[in-house]
């Protein structure tokens, strides 16, 4: 007995020494955890542009140039740059002393400006299908036709190291935005002998790549779990606050990780809608819900089709009569609730999504104004909708106008939606319903149709099946330019080129001329006033309905979100330098808090 009793004892004692020490790895640390659902295809951020799969390389590379939390751009990897006077030669000096790391932390050499050409080379490589050239093509001088074969000499490309701290760019034309466009992946730099050595066998796993950046990936077991450990020789680790961060898969993820949130196993999961309500009414977690920002990788706007390609029982020889008739469409712009209308998916804090601007506030500024505050854009950017008294004159108008020209009423108004988003058929019924309560059934008739939840844009959006729809599109280019895509030549969003009508024609052609004026403007406040009006000219003749950015679930964190890089082109990033572990998960009060100051600063 006295001898099992020992045995028992003996186990017990080295289990709680065991158990001790397990504990002890992490006792101090800040470890950041959140579970996911979305696996990355590949950790190779050269050729790979997905969301899945960049959010996991954000934090493991650094490029030349990184975003701080109010959107600047500042040097990372580069200690400094210059640029000659047509913004076409762009030489960088790189921080000498950068060390890259393996997946255990181990130094494995020094970071060049040769791993800058290396990885230039490999991800403009025809070879290798990289989704990335278009941060290369038409831009860096030669990139375009070395994609396409064009040329096989890699040497015709314009990045050149000249020396092992000296990387220079040449472009093919002045582009005076050029610095933030080195912030994207598609500008990151790989180890040189790394990439030469594997080849198509770079970044296949964490063993087989290495790491420039705030933390490096010890373990990466796909459907299992990715560990990020702070990178000991990085540049700037002074500003990595966090020790580790811990990622576990799980297909359930958003289902699973708020009760795993409450159970103390995560540190942030986000509230979907469909317990939104319960948890605002709970004691232990209504005062720890926040809503997310606004998310500016895509806005939306209603669009009106200039070029309708739909069923004659639609009528779309008089929806062509209709759209291209201003008073027409100012009716749409002027009467649209967009407040109502966001409801459907947020009826808590519409007011942060919704926008009057296709470019979203707080993406581009000069001088500390605002890009939506420049020029006439101002004055948009502070009307309120809806304007009743405005868009009934402007269906009297119209009314009279489209019976002289020949339409007959009411106009059909064909408005598609894809089942497979979330509440859009809830918002194409609020759109629907209160247009028609405001201008009249004698006027419009709006018919909601459901389209295909799998290749909804092929069927619907590009070939122009829709009349009045909600669209969307981002910015490829980190400047106010990039938002013009839906409107400009070729598109496939409003086909608005493709009008013939004389009135819309004068207008599109008008403002086709300001935007080509103003992007052949180097100096950057007359090119973001000159972009401003180009926009608000589109804008005051409503040949668009500017509706809102886009939205993203409620959450609970212990992170304060706007510690978060911020990007122009996609807001908050999930990139965790900066970012300070919380005691206590961050309470709405001190989000809001956190928010007013944040927009403050922005302002």
């Amino acid at each position: 007995m006295y001898k099992k009793s020992l045995i028992y004892l003996l186990v017990f004692a080295l289990f709680f020494t065991l158990l001790v020490s397990c504990g002890a790895s992490e006792e101090g640390e800040a470890v950041y955890r959140r579970v996911y659902s979305g696996e990355a295809t590949t950790l190779n951020y050269l050729t790979s542009g997905t969301v899945n799969d960049t959010r996991v390389a954000e934090n493991l590379i650094d490029a030349l140039v990184e975003y701080d939390k109010y959107a600047n751009i500042n040097m990372a990897l580069a200690e400094s740059y210059e640029v000659n006077d047509d913004f076409i030669v762009w030489t960088f000096k790189v921080k000498p002393g950068i060390k890259w790391v393996n997946n255990t932390g181990e130094v494995v050499g020094d970071l060049t400006a040769n791993d800058w050409v290396a990885a230039g080379e490999y991800a403009l490589n025809p070879a290798n299908s990289g989704a990335n050239t278009r941060v290369w093509q038409d831009m860096v001088q030669n990139a375009t036709a070395y994609v396409s074969g064009d040329i096989t000499d890699f040497s015709l490309v314009g990045i050149k190291a000249l020396d092992d701290l000296t990387l220079e760019y040449t472009l093919e034309k002045p582009v005076p935005y050029f610095i933030h466009s080195l912030a994207r992946n598609g500008h990151y730099p790989a180890y040189a002998p790394q990439l030469e050595e594997l080849g198509a066998g770079f970044a296949v796993d964490n063993e087989t790549m290495y790491f420039c950046g705030a933390f490096y990936l010890s373990k990466f077991a796909p459907q299992e779990e990715r560990v990020y450990i702070k990178n000991p020789h990085y540049w700037d680790k002074d500003n990595v606050f966090l020790d580790k961060f811990v990622e576990i898969y799980n297909s359930e993820a958003e289902t699973l990780a708020p009760a795993m949130f409450l159970r103390g196993e995560v540190d942030e999961a986000d509230i979907t809608t469909s317990i939104l309500s319960d948890w605002l009414q709970r004691e232990d977690t209504k005062d720890i819900v926040t809503p997310s920002p606004a998310d500016i990788t895509y806005m939306y706007y209603y669009g009106f089709n200039y070029d309708p390609n739909f069923d004659e029982i639609y009528q779309p020889d008089n929806w062509k009569l209709a759209v291209n008739n201003e008073a027409f469409r100012q009716s749409l712009y002027w009467g649209l609730d967009k407040l109502r209308a966001k409801s459907a998916m947020d009826p808590y804090n519409p007011e942060i999504f919704v926008s009057n601007t296709i470019t979203p506030a707080m993406s581009f500024s000069h001088n500390d104004v605002d890009f939506v505050h420049m020029g006439s854009l101002g004055e948009i950017t502070a009307r309120t909708f809806p304007d009743a008294e405005k868009a009934l004159a402007y269906k009297e108008q119209a009314m009279r106008e489209l019976e002289a020209a020949g339409a007959t009423f009411p106009i059909k108004v064909l408005m598609p939606y894809n089942p497979g988003t979330t509440d859009w058929d809830k918002e194409v019924a609020v759109v629907t319903q209160q247009l028609t309560d405001l201008l009249g059934a004698d006027y419009i008739e709006c018919i909601i149709e459901v389209g295909p939840s799998s290749g909804f844009l092929d069927s619907v959006r590009r070939t122009g099946n829709y009349c009045f729809m909600r669209l969307n599109n981002s910015n490829s280019i980190a400047d106010p330019a990039g938002w013009q895509v839906a409107f400009a030549v070729g598109n496939n969003w409003t086909f608005l080129d493709k009008s013939e009508a004389a009135e819309t024609v004068k207008i599109r052609e008008e403002y086709y001329k300001m935007c080509e004026e103003a992007k052949a403007m180097l100096d950057t406040e007359a090119r973001y006033l000159a972009l401003a009006e180009a926009e608000a000219f589109l804008i005051n003749h409503a040949l668009v309905v500017p509706f809102s950015c886009d939205t993203y679930n409620y959450m609970v964190r212990r992170i304060n979100t706007f510690d978060l890089a911020y990007s122009p082109l996609s807001g908050h990033s999930r990139r965790l330098k900066g970012v300070k572990l919380l005691d206590e998960p961050i309470t709405a009060e001190e989000f809001n808090n956190a928010y007013a100051e944040w927009k403050e600063q922005m302002q």
